[in-house]
Order: structure tokens, then C-alpha cells, then sequence
């Protein structure tokens, strides 16, 4: 801190600079709350609905163009890609329609890199 011109310590521009910077850290700390709390909540969506496709998809009486709609959306959940490359692998073997399993085939390689 500088002198002033009597030798004494000036408080006042401590204080100043202080009263300057405390709105900025206000700023800070609530932008990165912010930014926090809603990677919270966007976490918590893809979840759920991640969940949703799964639990209509492995209802019973779901149509072909339905499974091969929720398969393709799948790729769009990568955080989830091992699991979903279980389910479709399962499902796989078990479908007979050839809807769903063209959107198995079409979806199961970028699963697959998702993973990598």
C-alpha cells in the first residue's frame, strides 16, 4: 500500500478498494452457483428421461415404430452407453421385427464409440 504525503497509513484507500471488490466476488460466487445449479438440474432432466425411454421401451406392446424411435434417441444419451448397449443387445436377440433392429444395427456403433 502507498503512503500519503504525511507518512500515515490511508485507511481510506483500503477501505475503498475493499468496497470495490466485494460486489465483484458477489458476482462471482452467484454466476458460479448458477452455472452449478443448473449443470445440477441438466444432469437430474437427462436422467429422467433417459429413464423414461427405458421404461417405454421395455413395455410390453410397444410398436416397432415406437422401439426404433426411442433406440435412435438412445445415442443421445453417451453417459449412459454401456447399459444401453446391454438393454439393445438383449433386445436384440429377442426382436423380430426389422424396424427396431435396423435402428439397433444403426445405433449400436456409435453407441460403441461413445464408450471408447
Amino acid at each position: 500500500m502507498e503512503e500519503n504525503t504525511t507518512g500515515r497509513f490511508d485507511y481510506f484507500k483500503v477501505i475503498a478498494f475493499v468496497t470495490a471488490m466485494a460486489p465483484l466476488f458477489t458476482i462471482a460466487f452467484s454466476a458460479f452457483e448458477y452455472v452449478s445449479v443448473e449443470n445440477t438440474y441438466k444432469k437430474q432432466l437427462e436422467f429422467e428421461n433417459y429413464h423414461f425411454l427405458i421404461s417405454k421401451f421395455s413395455k410390453e406392446g410397444v410398436t416397432s415404430e415406437n422401439a426404433a424411435a426411442i433406440i435412435y434417441e438412445l445415442k443421445n444419451y453417451p453417459q449412459y452407453c454401456e447399459i444401453s448397449l446391454e438393454i439393445l443387445s438383449t433386445f436384440e436377440a429377442a426382436w423380430t421385427d426389422s424396424l427396431p433392429l435396423k435402428a439397433i444395427k444403426l445405433v449400436k456403433p456409435e453407441l460403441s464409440n461413445a464408450c471408447r
